[in-house]
């Protein structure tokens, strides 16, 4: 449900508006066994595998049952903006804005596998409730014709954590008309999620490599394969007495725009983190116990000795931690937006635009004497968190359009650089590959698709579109160490997997 209200009223300028939302969704999994059925169903002979029609309904459903269950959600709010012009400044109008609002957040996700004894499903619930309110002013400040600046400033109190103020402050020098010189420093907050400091946990696999991430306890069993790669399970709780992460972050750069039908900016970014909420560096649970001193904050579970060598130590089946609030993470860039647009013979038209991203850096710190110190840029890191996404060093847009009356055609063409395989979060080494070394030089391929849209206005209300995508059938490169998609990566090469597609519509408005 929502409702609003907006109006003027001795030059202030209000708006307000009232959500209630509460959502229902219900989820049934089906024809998944239940590992603890079927053992007792192998035990007792009571399930005829031999031929499986012949078992009764009753006997289908114990071993593998219907798994239903229902989550919830709500967000209820109601906030009250007010703005008005305070007076007049050389560059213009002095604008102040003011604002409040309040809101009830909840969520509710049972375990759909209470029991972990479910065939290919983890244990997943996330359950939590709190109030939030919240104040806020921001400043337009255009001190003379050139020079704008933007003050503003915001206080947050949450039930579940406290309180927290974040301020911004934003400048724009345009020197020349051709010129323009901006900046901002703002701090920030983020406030843990229920799954990060409700009462949640949850459970995921990844795959693990002891030959090449734990090598001299590979060579306590000889390599044999008790130490092949296999399914490592990562269990995480919440924690509730996790901390907010905290953030500090500045921009400055350039936009320039030398001729009419081109305008370019350039951008650097620094963006640094304090109170980071992430699981405990799995790695270094890892590595403590490889080396025979496991650590507190950890509870590692162990798989049945080798049997080959019942003396050596086994290899762990769990890794089990809470979220904790880490030292710091800090990542820096530059973004490039270039700008085209002319006027073509003929009455075409064209505009086009050029978006690319470097990351300087992405660096993650953990505590620990000394503290831990993690690079993940260029990298499928972290690897933990993403499910192998990774952190490509460069991406890129390249769009044009074109536009001749009614009809639009648009190529875009999407780059991602490629990264290294390996993830020093997972492994505790920068150069340990993630699946062994059957990739050449455990490394990543680039990946470029390029996309054809258009469209076509026959009247207002009646039009056509159609897109070609990934023109030239480019296929994913090989990536067996993602665990979101299988031996390939489906954040950043998802166009791949589908191939070249064509897709037609039509529109019509009433």
């Amino acid at each position: 449900m929502v409702a609003g209200l907006k109006g003027d009223l001795g030059g202030w300028s209000y708006d307000s508006a009232l959500v209630v939302n509460h959502t229902w969704l219900g989820t049934t999994w089906y024809g998944l066994l239940s590992y603890k059925q079927l053992l007792n169903d192998v035990t007792n002979g009571t399930y005829n595998f031999v031929n499986p029609a012949a078992n009764s309904a009753t006997t289908r459903a114990a071993i593998a049952p219907a798994l239903p269950k229902t989550s919830t959600t709500d967000l209820d709010s109601i906030d009250f903006r007010a703005t008005r012009e305070l007076a007049q400044l050389p560059g213009g109008p002095l604008g102040l804005g003011l604002g409040v609002d309040a809101r009830y957040e909840a969520q509710n996700d049972p375990n759909l596998n209470p029991n972990n004894d479910v065939q290919a499903l983890g244990i997943s619930q996330t359950i939590g409730s709190r109030t939030a309110f919240a104040g806020y002013a921001e400043f337009g400040l255009p001190i003379v014709r050139h020079l704008e600046v933007n003050v503003s400033g915001r206080f947050d109190h949450y039930s579940d954590f406290g309180n927290s103020t974040t301020p911004k402050v934003g400048i724009k020098w345009t020197p020349l008309r051709q010129l323009a010189l901006r900046g901002t420093y703002s701090r920030g907050f983020r406030a843990p999620s229920f799954a990060e400091n409700g009462s949640s946990q949850s459970l995921g696999y990844i795959t693990f490599t002891p030959q090449a991430q734990a090598s001299a306890w590979a060579a306590l069993h000889n390599n044999d394969a008790y130490t092949n790669p296999y399914s490592l399970a990562l269990q995480n709780s919440a924690n509730p007495s996790i901390q907010p992460e905290k953030s500090e972050s500045g921009t400055f750069g350039v936009v320039f725009e030398p001729v009419e039908f081109a305008n370019v900016s350039v951008d650097y970014y620094v963006i640094k983190k304090t109170n980071v909420i992430v699981p405990p560096d799995t790695a270094t649970g890892l590595s403590e116990y490889f080396a025979g001193k496991p650590t507190p904050g950890y509870v590692i579970a162990l798989d049945n000795p080798d049997p080959q060598f019942p003396n050596a130590p086994p290899r762990p089946t769990v890794v089990a931690s809470g979220y904790l609030n880490a030292n710091s993470l800090q990542t820096d860039g530059i973004d490039i937006d270039l700008r085209l647009r002319a006027n073509l013979p003929g009455g075409l038209r064209y505009r086009g635009n050029i978006s690319a991203t470097k990351i300087l850096s992405w660096k993650m710190t953990f505590p620990g004497s000394p503290p831990v110190e993690q690079q993940y840029v260029g990298t499928e890191a972290p690897y933990i968190l993403s499910s192998g996404a990774g952190t490509p060093r460069y991406r890129a847009n390249f769009d044009n359009t074109f536009t001749i009356g009614a009809a639009t055609v648009t190529a875009t063409a999407r780059y991602v650089s490629g990264m290294d395989q390996t993830g020093v979060d997972a492994t505790g080494s920068t150069t340990a590959c993630l699946y062994g070394t059957n990739i050449t030089n455990c490394h990543i391929a680039s990946f470029t698709v390029l996309d054809l849209t258009g469209d076509y206005k026959f009247t207002d209300k009646i039009g056509a579109s159609w897109a070609l995508l990934n023109v030239t059938n480019r296929l994913p490169p090989l990536n067996p160490a993602n665990y979101a998609g299988v031996n390939y990566n489906p954040t950043y090469h998802f166009a791949g997997i589908l191939g070249r597609y064509w897709r037609l519509g039509l529109s019509v408005q009433f």
